[in-house]
C-alpha cells in the first residue's frame, strides 16, 4: 500500500490558494435624502491607526561584504565626424585643370594616449592627398623643374586638423579607447589655385565603465537562507604598447625608369595572424605600401609610375597564457614610417610601427540577489548595475571580386597606375547559426589612356558573405548593426581591408579583387544585483506563523518564492513534494508546506 505525504495531516489545515479576481457587484443608485434613514445620532467610526514602523536590529555578528572593482566593456560604438576644408595649390606647383581623386589617412595628436574620458578632446591631423591633372604650360620661375610640369598628374599634400568631444556624448561608459580612420574623402575644384576637400571620419570606440560595488559574501547564521547567482562580465584586463623598427630596401624592376620624385604614398598596417603561447603573444602583420612617383628614363624622358609592396614583421609581447587571444584588440600606428628614394633603382621604407594591445577577460561575478530568515523578518536594499558581456567572437575573411567596364568607351586604359579602396559601411544580421554580412567598398583606380591622359575609374564593390556563429542561434533570427540593440544582444562588426588588387582582363574589362578581415563581437546585457544593509526587521505585533499550509502554484512561481514566503527550507520542500529543484514548478500544482 502506497503512502502519501497528506495521509497524516490534521483534520483542519490552513489552505492558501492563488486569489481569483474580485467579482463585479452591481449596486443601486443612491436614494434621495428624504428616503435615507436618520443616522445623525450614530457616532462616526474612528479611522484605523496606521501600523507602527518596524524597528531595525543589526545582525550579530555583522555580515561580511567584499569590495568589487571592475572595468566593464560596455560595448563598441561608432561615430561619424564630417570635415571640410578650403585649400590652395602651393605656388611651386602648376595650376589645377581637373581634380581626379583624393585619399587620406589620420594621425592622432596623442597616439599613445591610453584612454579618453568625456572631458577630453579627440584631436589629430588628416593628411590628404589630392591627385589632379595640371595645366600644361611653360613653367614659371617658382614652379620648379620644367620636366615635372610635363607630368600628366600632380599631387597636393595637405594637413587638415580636427578636434571634437561630441563623439562620446551618446556612448555608454566613462572612459574610451578610440581609433580613427577616413571613411570617405572627396575633392572639388573651385578654380585653378583653390579646391575643397570634404569627407567623413569614422571614430570607433571601446567604451569602458568602472564599477565599484560592495558585494554580500556571508553571514554567521544557519537560519539565513540566501539566493546566489553568477553573472558574466567582460572586463579590461591589460593595456600595453610595443614598438618595432621597420627598414627595407625596395628595388624596382630593370625595365622601370629611375625614381626622381615621390608624389604620394599610402601606408597601412594589416594583421595577418596572432598566437598566444608560452607566455608570449606572437603578432604577425604586414606594412602595405602603395606609392605614385615620377621616373626618369636614360634618355631623360619622364614617366608616371606606381609601386606596391608588402613588408612582413613579427612582434613578441609578454602576455598571460590564460587570456583568450580572441579577446585581444590591436591598433597599429605607422605615423613615423616614410618612403624615400635610395639610389637610381630602389627605395627605402623606414620607420617605426607602434602597436597598442588591449586584452579583455570574461569574469564570473558571484553575488547574492535575495535572502530570507527562517525565524525573523529581514530588511535589505537591493543594489543593481547593468553589466555587459561578450558572448562570442568570430573572425574570418570575406572576398569580393568584380569584373567591370571602365565606363567611358573613349577612355580605354592603356596602363593602370594606383588605386584606393575603403569601406563605406558593413552591416550584419543573424540567420540561424550564421551571420550574414553585407556592405560596400568605394574603389578608385588611376589610369592613363593611349595619349597619356589620366582618368579615374570609380566603382563601388558590394560586400556579401557569411560567417559561422553557432552561439547566435540561441538569440533567434533578428537584425542588429554596430549601434543596434535587439533586446538581449548587440552585434558589432569590426572590418578592415586586408588585400586589394586589380588587373586588366582585356581592353574593355577590369578585374577588382578585395579581401576583408572581419571580427564579429556578440554582446549581451546582464543585470548584476547584490543585497546591502542587511538587518532584522522586528514588528510591534508580529503576525501568527502557519505551521502547515497547502499552496496552489501560480504562474511564474518558483521554488525559491514559495520557500521564502513560508520561511521554509527549499531542499526539504522539494523532498516533501517530490520535486526536482532544477525544473520549473507546474502552474496549478498543490504544494504541502510543513515547518
Amino acid at each position: 500500500m502506497t503512502t502519501s505525504p497528506y495521509d497524516n495531516l490534521p483534520k483542519y489545515i490552513d489552505v492558501e490558494v492563488t486569489p481569483s479576481p474580485a467579482p463585479v457587484v452591481e449596486t443601486e443608485a443612491p436614494k434621495p435624502a428624504h428616503q435615507r434613514p436618520n443616522v445623525a445620532h450614530e457616532r462616526p467610526k474612528a479611522a484605523p491607526k496606521p501600523p507602527k514602523p518596524a524597528s531595525m536590529i543589526p545582525l550579530t555578528p555583522p555580515p561580511k561584504y567584499a569590495g568589487l572593482s571592475i572595468k566593464n566593456l560596455q560595448g563598441c560604438f561608432e561615430y561619424i565626424l564630417p570635415f571640410e576644408e578650403s585649400l590652395l595649390v602651393p605656388d611651386t606647383m602648376p595650376d589645377m585643370q581637373k581634380v581626379l581623386f583624393a585619399e587620406g589617412r589620420v594621425d592622432l595628436a596623442q597616439p599613445l594616449k591610453a584612454s579618453y574620458d568625456k572631458n577630453d578632446f579627440l584631436a589629430g591631423d588628416i593628411t590628404a592627398y589630392t591627385v589632379y591633372r595640371p595645366v600644361r604650360s611653360a613653367p614659371s620661375p617658382s614652379a620648379g623643374p620644367a620636366a615635372y610640369n610635363d607630368c600628366p598628374v600632380d599631387v597636393v599634400k595637405s594637413v587638415i586638423p580636427f578636434k571634437t568631444d561630441k563623439c562620446w556624448a551618446g556612448a555608454a561608459g566613462d572612459s574610451f579607447r578610440p581609433t580613427v580612420t577616413v571613411r570617405t574623402i572627396t575633392a572639388e575644384m573651385i578654380n585653378e589655385r583653390k579646391f575643397i576637400v570634404r569627407g567623413e571620419l569614422l571614430i570607433k570606440m571601446s567604451c569602458i565603465e568602472s564599477c565599484e560595488m560592495n558585494v554580500f559574501k556571508e553571514a554567521s547564521d544557519d537560519d539565513l537562507i540566501t539566493l546566489k547567482s553568477c553573472v558574466k562580465a567582460t572586463c579590461l584586463d591589460h593595456e600595453a604598447s610595443d614598438t618595432i623598427e621597420i627598414s627595407q630596401d625596395i628595388t624596382i624592376r630593370d625595365d622601370e625608369p629611375s625614381p626622381v620624385k615621390i608624389l604620394k604614398t599610402a601606408i597601412d598596417v594589416v594583421e595577418n595572424h596572432r598566437q598566444l603561447t608560452s607566455g608570449k603573444l606572437v603578432i604577425n602583420a604586414a606594412v602595405h605600401l602603395d606609392a605614385l612617383y615620377i621616373g626618369e628614363a636614360d634618355d631623360g624622358q619622364k614617366k608616371l609610375c606606381s609601386l606596391t609592396n608588402k613588408t612582413d614583421f613579427t612582434q613578441f609581447i609578454v602576455m598571460d597564457d590564460k587570456i583568450d587571444p580572441d579577446l585581444i584588440t590591436l591598433t597599429f600606428g605607422c605615423k613615423d614610417i616614410s618612403l624615400t628614394i635610395d639610389g637610381d633603382d630602389r627605395f627605402l621604407l623606414q620607420g617605426n610601427v607602434t602597436t597598442l594591445i588591449r586584452s579583455y577577460c570574461n569574469k564570473d561575478l558571484d553575488t547574492v540577489t535575495d535572502a530570507y530568515h527562517k525565524k525573523n523578518d529581514l530588511h535589505f536594499r537591493l543594489e543593481s548595475k547593468e553589466i555587459s558581456c561578450v558572448r562570442d567572437i568570430v573572425s574570418g575573411e570575406i572576398s569580393a571580386r568584380e569584373v567591370i567596364s571602365p565606363g567611358d568607351p573613349e577612355s580605354k586604359p592603356a596602363s593602370l597606375l594606383c588605386g584606393s579602396c575603403g569601406i563605406s559601411y558593413v552591416d550584419g544580421r543573424i540567420s540561424g547559426d550564421r551571420i550574414i554580412i553585407e556592405g560596400s567598398m568605394p574603389v578608385k583606380i588611376l589610369a592613363l589612356d593611349e595619349g597619356d591622359t589620366p582618368f579615374v575609374i570609380d566603382h563601388t564593390v558590394p560586400v556579401r558573405g557569411s560567417l559561422d556563429i553557432p552561439s547566435a542561434a540561441m538569440y533567434g533570427s533578428s537584425h542588429a548593426n554596430a549601434d543596434g540593440n535587439d533586446g538581449d544582444f548587440r552585434i558589432y562588426i569590426d572590418a578592415s581591408v586586408k588585400e586589394f588588387w586589380f588587373s586588366e582582363i582585356n581592353s574593355r574589362q577590369l578585374e577588382i579583387n578585395t579581401v576583408l578581415s572581419m571580427k564579429v563581437w556578440l554582446f549581451s546585457g546582464e543585470n548584476f544585483c547584490t543585497i546591502e544593509d542587511l538587518c532584522f526587521a522586528k514588528e510591534e505585533s508580529a503576525p501568527s506563523r502557519r505551521s502547515m499550509a497547502l499552496y496552489v502554484v501560480g504562474d511564474g512561481d518558483t521554488l525559491w518564492d514559495v520557500a521564502k514566503r513560508y520561511k521554509a527550507d527549499m531542499d526539504s520542500l522539494a523532498v516533501l513534494n517530490d520535486l526536482d529543484p532544477a525544473k520549473p514548478l507546474p502552474s496549478g500544482a498543490k504544494l504541502f508546506i510543513a515547518k
